[in-house]
């Protein structure tokens, strides 16, 4: 059977080389964990033969266990702390993305209403007056505004949504399009604006 004294020194040099190995990010922290595991078990089964060691030994494995409790503990910190800030990088990072894509599809709209309205002769050299706004009765004025509220985080209607609009409010894909394209520049900001000071 071992002597007492290289059983202690099995024990410590069992822990001291996987604390080791934990900070060189050699060891993952369940492998860690089995191997004090069944360092116990080794403590537990010589502490039979021989009681001495459990005063000897408890201290210095103790020492050692603090450290590497203490360094599991760090690691959790410290990986709780990325984790929170990956995603509150993420949510801005989408939130830009969302505001880009917004921009760039109203000017998309606005130059395609452009050229549509060069093409009827509405904007260009030959036009002499300016096309006055139509302002549209309350109820579809609500009706619409109603949708844009509630998509407020996507003011984009799809193409069957335009045709539900265009069969309750009973104007023409041209005039949804156009109501919201300005809606998104007059509207919108203010309903924003009113939506984040409410959250």
């Amino acid at each position: 059977m071992a002597s007492r004294e290289s059983v202690l020194v099995s024990i410590l040099k069992h822990l001291t080389d996987g604390e080791l190995l934990y900070y060189q990010s050699k060891m993952p922290k369940y492998e860690l964990e089995e191997q004090i595991k069944s360092m116990r078990k080794v403590v537990e089964e010589y502490k039979d033969f021989d009681p001495e060691i459990d005063d000897e030994c408890r201290f210095a494995i103790f020492i050692i266990l603090e450290r590497i409790k203490n360094a599991i503990l760090l690691e959790t910190k410290v990986q709780k702390i990325v984790e929170e800030e990956c995603h509150k990088f993420v949510y801005a990072l989408n939130k830009t993305l969302s505001e880009v894509k917004t921009m760039l599809d109203e000017s998309a709209e606005a130059e395609d209403e452009s050229m549509y309205d060069i093409k009827n002769g509405v904007m260009g050299a030959t036009t002499k007056t300016k096309q006055k706004r139509t302002n549209y009765p309350k109820q579809i004025s609500k009706l619409l505004k109603s949708w844009l509220r509630d998509n407020i985080n996507n003011p984009y209607p799809t193409e069957k949504e335009k045709q539900f609009l265009c069969d309750r409010t009973g104007l023409d894909h041209t005039q949804i399009n156009n109501w919201f394209i300005n809606a998104r520049r007059r509207i919108l900001p203010s309903l924003r604006q009113k939506h984040h000071s409410v959250g």
